[in-house]
């Protein structure tokens, strides 16, 4: 088991989302962890 460091790019995100929009930036960030994501599903 890894662990995942995302803070770093959950501030990327948050930046992002005030420049290109909050739904947009989401569609980003969980393309980057789409595996993790779909396991908590």
């Amino acid at each position: 088991m890894n662990i995942i460091d995302m803070r770093g790019d959950f501030e990327n995100f948050y930046d992002e989302a005030k420049v290109i929009g909050k739904w947009t930036a989401f569609k980003k960030y969980y393309e980057k962890y789409s595996e993790l994501f779909d396991l908590i599903s």
